[in-house]
């Protein structure tokens, strides 16, 4: 990741909340909270004032609403306000308890802590008046509403977003056809009466559904026909050397949150004993599906090395997609970073390690002799770093590979998934150990360190010979 300025938003803070705002055609505004202030970006290496005098430490929540052109503003403890851009202004109609806006039909709904159970909302198009509806919103069922997101569901009439209603025993859902109090249509189904959500901010809606971190420390799926699945098993470590998402601190519950970006679920939450988010788990949504260990996947993790409080997609005008988050660490300070840029730390190249798991390659009680590896990958120079493993520990280490950008290169033809041509992406490289590899099950490690260059790796295959699992009789091994 890369700092979007050295400046801290406010100093010796962490980051509570970020968001996007694009406004009239073609504006936009990357608005940061931290500490005691909500500031804006200037686009060159600064942050100007929104609000002042805020509730340090407050979960801060943003939201867009397009009828007023104008993103609103609450935090449980001060009066709400709106910005359009240049001018703040306090939204007195609403509670100092107000937790969370969002737009439904022509209102702006809210919960607040005053009434943790009910749903709210204003006026058509109007935010200085609301309507007098909520007893037909009451979501029943114990604890409070911790947080309301987007789903996107598959219905009669074809697709429509609805709400989801985040409570720490249950998840909820609001279908809203109109809200004027004398003709009020609206229903609340409950979609699971045995799984709650509080981190609510781990609710986010992807083209195969809405993902979200339930309160037993598990990843559901809730998918536009409403059926929730179970998809988190494979990030529940069984290891004592890896962390997963079971043993997020209880405490800690309302520090995960999640983006959908570059075609993944990114979820990020503390680890053990911590009290900003360390950890995170990806899950490929264009490839998600459930494999023969009837498990759903491939998730992607931990990730480790940042410890990031809020993130952003800038998918507007001129974004690009970039994904944005705030510092979590209040030691390290308010700083902003983009988080899939590039190669380096302050000048210092960032070593990339990626191991393969251990593989019997379908013959379990066998040993196997591993001749060479060929290793498909776009096309790069530098130096490979590869080491080998079995269970019983390291077979074979620091082999290193001179990688050049003319590597053996399959012809035109079809390859799997992918389309190899001579064009110099991607291509072949063949590993020869420089040592007899004699294992059972095989895991590789690949190291690289570039500044310049990126090392990709598609496919491994190996090449060896089964050795025989009968008794050694004679004078002669048989292999």
């Amino acid at each position: 990741m890369t700092k979007l300025s050295a400046t801290e938003v406010d100093a010796g803070k962490s980051v509570s909340a970020l968001h996007r705002f694009y406004f009239s055609e073609s504006s936009k505004q990357l608005l940061v909270a931290s500490g005691t202030t909500l500031k804006k970006y200037d686009d060159i290496s600064a942050y100007d004032d929104v609000a002042t005098g805020l509730t340090d430490g407050a979960e801060l929540t943003m939201h867009t609403w397009g009828p007023k052109d104008a993103v609103y503003v609450s935090n449980g403890n001060e009066t709400p306000f709106k910005w359009d851009g240049a001018t703040k202004t306090n939204l007195s109609i609403f509670p100092s308890t107000t937790k969370q806006f969002i737009a439904i039909l022509d209102r702006l709904a809210w919960i607040d802590g005053t009434n943790p159970t009910f749903i709210q909302v204003s006026k058509a198009f109007d935010d200085t008046a609301v309507e007098s509806v909520q007893n037909a919103m009451k979501v029943p069922g114990p604890s409070i509403i911790y947080g309301l997101a987007y789903h996107g569901l598959i219905t009669d009439v074809g697709f429509a977003y609805k709400i989801l209603i985040a409570k720490g025993t249950s998840i909820w859902m609001l279908t809203a056809n109109d809200l004027t109090p004398a003709s009020l249509d609206v229903r609340l189904d409950i979609v699971s009466e045995n799984i709650g959500c509080e981190a609510w901010q781990t609710m986010k809606s992807t083209p195969v559904g809405t993902f979200f971190l339930g309160t037993d420390k598990q990843v559901y799926l809730i998918t536009m026909s409403m059926q929730i699945v179970i998809v988190g098993s494979l990030i529940r470590s069984n290891r004592v050397d890896l962390e997963g998402i079971e043993q997020i601190p209880t405490g800690q519950m309302g520090k995960p949150f999640a983006v959908y970006h570059d075609g993944f679920y990114k979820l990020f939450f503390p680890a053990t004993g911590g009290t900003h988010n360390s950890l995170q788990y990806w899950l490929d949504i264009s490839r998600f599906k459930i494999g023969r260990d009837g498990f759903w996947g491939p998730w992607y993790g931990p990730m480790k090395g940042q410890s990031i409080a809020h993130a952003i997609v800038q998918n507007g005008p001129g974004d690009n997609g970039k994904l944005f988050g705030g510092e979590g660490n209040a030691v390290t300070g308010s700083l902003i970073y983009q988080l899939d840029s590039g190669n380096s730390d302050n000048g210092n190249a960032i070593d990339y390690l990626y191991q393969t798991n251990f593989s019997a390659h379908q013959r379990k009680k066998h040993t196997k002799i591993v001749n060479t590896i060929d290793i498909e990958m776009a096309s790069v120079d530098g130096t490979l770093n590869v080491s080998f493993f079995d269970t019983t520990g390291t077979q074979s280490s620091g082999e290193q590979i001179a990688l050049i950008s003319d590597s053996v290169f399959w012809g035109e033809k079809t390859w799997d998934d992918f389309f190899w041509t001579a064009a110099g992406v991607p291509v072949r490289q063949e590993i020869v150990p420089g040592n007899k590899l004699i294992i059972r099950y095989l895991s590789i490690v690949f190291q690289f360190s570039s500044t310049t260059e990126q090392f990709k790796l598609y496919r491994v295959m190996c090449k060896g010979q089964i050795r025989s699992i009968k008794p050694f009789v004679g004078s002669i091994a048989r292999e």
